[in-house]
């Protein structure tokens, strides 16, 4: 209140309240969400695979746009026909949140989440993470699950050809 006077109550009024008309702008610049990311995906042994995920948001903590968060994650997961379980661990919200998860695929039905910590931590948890699908194409296929890899190319090496 200090500095005002009936000279110039309704301009310092008007600026304390932020009425002033501004300026209307027809354009304006902001950022799309850059971020960098790298997957790897490996065959241990036999059904035990491993994934690693990395994603760095490239925008700046307090950029005008879009935003991703960053994180990195480790999936061990074993794999067969039928069935499959994996076990992200990953470390999300630029890296300060710890989160743990399960993933279960039996044939056509997969159910999982990636943050359990909420259901068996005495946390406060913010919201609900889950989900459940369930492949139509594989039910509509008698449950053939197409092959990863084609014939191989490679000749084997007990074949013998004669050339006449």
């Amino acid at each position: 209140m200090e500095g005002i006077d009936l000279d110039n109550y309704e301009a310092r009024l008007n600026k304390i309240l932020r009425t002033q008309k501004q300026q209307r702008e027809n354009q304006f610049v902001a950022g799309v969400p850059t971020t960098l990311n790298v997957d790897v995906d490996y065959h241990l042994y036999k059904w035990l695979y491993a994934n690693a995920a990395v994603s760095q948001s490239l925008r700046g903590k307090y950029a005008v746009g879009m935003r991703s968060f960053s994180f990195a994650s480790l999936t061990p997961r074993i794999e067969s026909k039928w069935l499959e379980v994996a076990t992200p661990i990953t470390m999300a919200n630029a890296y300060q949140t710890f989160n743990y998860g399960l993933m279960v695929r039996l044939g056509p039905l997969v159910i999982g989440s990636n943050d359990l910590s909420a259901y068996f931590a005495s946390s406060n948890p913010y919201g609900f993470n889950g989900y459940a699908e369930i492949s139509l194409l594989q039910l509509a296929n008698g449950g053939k699950r197409k092959a990863k890899h084609g014939k191989s190319r490679l000749k084997d090496s007990n074949e013998i050809k004669t050339i006449n």
